[in-house]
């Protein structure tokens, strides 16, 4: 893990337990109800992708089918050893109307959906978006994709688990990339749309590889960490800022995992995305934007009671061609203010940028073949998450003597 910026000499991968290198995708600091008590209801829904794919197979089915044998595998992988028992089916027609109706959901939108439910159980949103295309050496089928997902508890309206699948080379079979093109005609689209769905669903078990069994125990293993809240918002005042919900994401996984992974000397900060209310205040573009070091402060207010802390983050991205090699290349940012919610004082800000960072894959151009939006994006994504990972670093370290002293 990088470390540009860093004060202190030690490589901060030295802080992270084995542990967390199993339990990676666990959020937070919110305790989960004991999986030994009356059990877990775990539903599952398949929502729209927020991807620029031109592919989205059913596969509901499949994920639900995947999590019952996951949680019917006993064992555990708990500590303590309590085994998973949790009781999966699919989202009632209720509640997947209104994930369709959402369209592409930010965090809080479907933390309150799952808080909604009659029992407050547990809900997995997931989708997967793919692209398919011709590879630009072979000509053979190719599909791009991608599987994303959320793991929401009801009872506290928390993210408990997410993460994501990607790749790139899946097998097309006999599909025809060229039936996907704007020049095809209607009926040889239809034709190669439903021969790459049809291939991409086949791929799913590889894409969902063992992320079944890692939901089950973000489901089911208690939390015990009890360290202080980071409520984060995105600031999108700023000409330049990624707003797109996939971006958001994408930079709250990266502090995440982090915080995920954190030694128990370490304070273990649950990161919470803002609500809508919150998110809205700095939502705004240009002269309408609330998001002065004030208008911070004022946010920050409304917090009390329920967080330590607010981080407002400005994620920024664009590209530009080598000087001398002509490839295009990537700058992204993360540039942030931290905010004590009790003290009412900003501690820390700063930012993290990446330059000169080649597009690769199928996110770049390849002998005439053009790059892949869907991949295009999941490359920006990855770097911001690089980006996130470094500002979670610079806010435990700036939290760990403030822990101390409260």
């Amino acid at each position: 893990m990088p470390h540009a910026g860093w004060s202190t000499p030690t490589a901060f991968a030295t802080i992270l337990t084995a542990a967390a290198a199993l339990q990676f995708l666990m959020v937070g600091t919110v305790p989960v109800r004991a999986a030994e008590e009356a059990g877990l209801t775990l539903r599952t829904a398949q929502v729209p992708t927020g991807n620029p794919g031109n592919l989205a197979p059913d596969v509901a089915e499949a994920m639900t089918s995947a999590l019952r044998a996951a949680a019917g595998g006993g064992g555990g992988g708990c500590p303590g050893g309590v085994p998973p028992k949790v009781t999966v089916s699919e989202a009632s027609g209720d509640l997947a109307e209104k994930l369709r109706e959402a369209g592409s959901p930010r965090e809080a939108d479907l933390s309150a959906l799952a808080a909604g439910e009659p029992d407050g159980g547990l809900l997995l949103a997931h989708s997967l978006a793919g692209t398919g295309y011709a590879d630009g050496y072979t000509g053979l089928a190719k599909i791009a994709a991608e599987l994303r997902y959320g793991l929401f508890d009801g009872e506290s309206g928390r993210m408990l688990a997410q993460g994501s699948s990607f790749s790139q080379d899946l097998d097309g079979g006999e599909c025809d990339p060229a039936g996907l093109s704007e020049k095809a005609s209607e009926a040889d689209r239809k034709a190669a749309a439903a021969c790459f769905e049809a291939a991409l669903a086949s791929h799913y078990p590889t894409l969902l590889g063992d992320l079944p069994a890692e939901i089950v125990a973000a489901a089911t293993c208690p939390s015990l960490a009890t360290g202080p809240v980071v409520v984060v918002a995105v600031d999108g005042k700023p000409k330049a800022a990624l707003r797109a919900i996939y971006y958001e994401d994408a930079v709250l996984d990266g502090m995440r995992r982090v915080a995920a992974g954190l030694a128990a000397s370490f304070p273990k900060i649950t990161i919470v995305a803002a609500d809508g209310a919150l998110a809205d205040r700095f939502a705004r573009v240009g002269d309408d934007a609330k998001t002065s070091e004030a208008d911070i402060a004022a946010a920050a207010a409304t917090l009390e009671g329920r967080a330590d802390y607010l981080l407002v983050q400005v994620p920024t991205a664009g590209a530009s061609a080598d000087q001398f090699t002509g490839l295009l290349q990537l700058e992204a940012a993360i540039a942030f203010k931290l905010y004590d919610v009790k003290t009412k004082e900003f501690v820390a800000d700063g930012t993290f940028e990446a330059s000169g960072v080649s597009f690769t894959g199928c996110a770049a151009d390849t002998n005439g073949r053009e790059a892949l939006d869907i991949c295009v994006r999941h490359f920006v994504a990855g770097t911001l998450q690089t980006l996130a990972r470094k500002t979670a670093e610079r806010v435990v370290f700036t939290l760990m003597p403030r822990s101390t002293a409260k």
